[in-house]
């Protein structure tokens, strides 16, 4: 007998749970599950080896426009399906295939069918090697449905309902139950609508945003008719809300987010948030940081100027709070990236306790700490700086005139600049004196 390669061809088309799927633009993927019945008329052996899946225009894969069609989803077999040779009568070689298909808005309007093409080895006639279904939930002659519009939100429409008052803290979750206006731009179709989440959020973009909980209290998918415009509410969501403690101070919104399509409406819960204090910390009173010995003094390049001071400490908390640690530094104006390395402080014992609503009135003594300038930033220091940990507040003083890059160091020195200066006023009295 002559040998004859195999012409594989598609013979049946079976996306077995087209009832159960909907291939919505801005929804998550939709696994489709694949069986195709194959024949063949060679003497030889076919060999299956891909699988692609496309979205497309036409009923006839080879009759397609490629403009409107999408790009595949492949599945490659190894090894490949064998198809038997001269294997006439349909045989369902290819059985329970999944793929994951994603709908582009783009091109939704355009495509009208589901696609399966097959490669295989020295097949002589492709254009048998597909098989097309359109859309629909008919398992059997159908691919499962298309929707290319999203829901959306009329504006101002998501409210709460009940509880009339409440408070959203981060210790007890608040039961809601809310009304909401869902629209379909869509004048010939309904659409559906497969979650509603709820978010706290810092804006009405969702920019820093809680971890979603879905709405309940409604079966979904909810069905959203052709052209609905929001006007009649969907009652009746719940959900449970809480807000989480690292993100609390910044939630000032409640908004509900559709899927598909993200559709967002929010209202304000600014006056309704009650958050936890903020890891306690003590602060600094303004312009409590004095220097109280040496009673003149220049930092240098040369050496450390040894320096005592105080410092007002602060405490806003309903509680004692502790300073564990406090260090100097000298630093350009309020630049944090023209700072010198820190000088740790000494003359007190640490932790130091703030006691709750503490002003700073009474100031911290006997703080000492032994300050120098480096070369490389010297010349931009202009205040020093003490820094406490933790929280990190700072009180400063203006040292400018305190600054000498040039020449020595220390407590009493005068710098050569203003040496010079009492020089000269100097002779300048001894010229006018009779």
């Amino acid at each position: 007998m002559k040998s004859e390669a195999q012409d594989v061809s598609v013979a049946s088309t079976l996306i077995t749970n087209a009832d159960k799927v909907t291939y919505m633009v801005g929804g998550s993927a939709q696994t489709i599950t694949i069986t195709l019945g194959l024949t063949g008329d060679g003497t030889d052996d076919g060999s299956v080896t891909k699988m692609e899946v496309y979205f497309t225009d036409n009923v006839k894969f080879e009759d397609r426009d490629t403009a409107k069609t999408s790009s595949p989803v492949a599945k490659d077999f190894t090894p490949p399906i064998t198809v038997p040779s001269a294997a006439s009568d349909k045989k369902d070689l290819i059985e329970d295939e999944t793929v994951e298909l994603t709908i582009d808005s783009a091109k939704c309007g355009e495509y009208s069918h589901v696609c399966v093409v097959l490669t295989a080895t020295n097949d002589p006639d492709t254009d048998d090697n597909d098989g097309c279904l359109p859309f629909g939930n008919s398992v059997g002659t159908e691919a499962g449905t298309k929707q290319c519009t999203v829901p959306g939100i009329k504006d101002n429409s998501f409210t709460a309902t009940a509880p009339e008052t409440y408070t959203i803290d981060t210790t007890t979750a608040v039961a809601f139950t809310f009304s909401i206006g869902l629209s379909n731009a869509d004048t010939a179709n309904s659409i559906i609508c497969t979650a509603i989440n709820i978010h706290l959020s810092d804006d009405e973009s969702l920019t820093k945003k809680s971890t979603a909980v879905p709405a309940a209290g409604k079966t979904f998918p909810l069905t959203i008719a052709a052209s609905a415009d929001g006007n009649t509410a969907t009652t009746g969501l719940t959900a449970s809300i809480k807000a989480d403690a690292a993100q609390c101070s910044s939630y000032k919104y409640m908004c509900a987010q559709v899927i598909p399509g993200n559709a967002i409406d929010c209202f304000s819960i600014s006056d309704k948030i009650k958050c936890p204090d903020s890891t306690p910390a003590p602060g600094v009173l303004a312009d409590s940081f004095t220097i109280t010995s040496p009673s003149s003094y220049t930092f240098g390049t040369a050496k450390a100027v040894d320096i005592t001071f105080s410092i007002g400490l602060t405490n806003t908390h309903t509680a004692a709070v502790e300073c564990t640690a406090i260090n100097t530094y000298l630093m350009k104006d309020t630049s944090e990236t023209t700072k010198s390395s820190s000088f740790p402080v000494a003359g007190a014992t640490f932790p130091i306790s703030v006691a709750a609503g503490a002003d700073g009135s009474t100031a911290t003594t006997g703080l000492t700490a032994s300050i120098k300038a480096d070369e490389a930033q010297c010349s931009s220091y202009d205040r020093l700086c003490a820094e406490l940990t933790p929280g990190g507040a700072k009180g400063c003083r203006d040292v400018s005139k305190n600054i000498n890059c040039e020449g020595d160091s220390g407590a009493g020195f005068v710098s050569s600049n203003t040496l010079l200066t009492t020089i000269l006023a100097f002779a300048v009295m001894l010229a006018v004196r009779p």
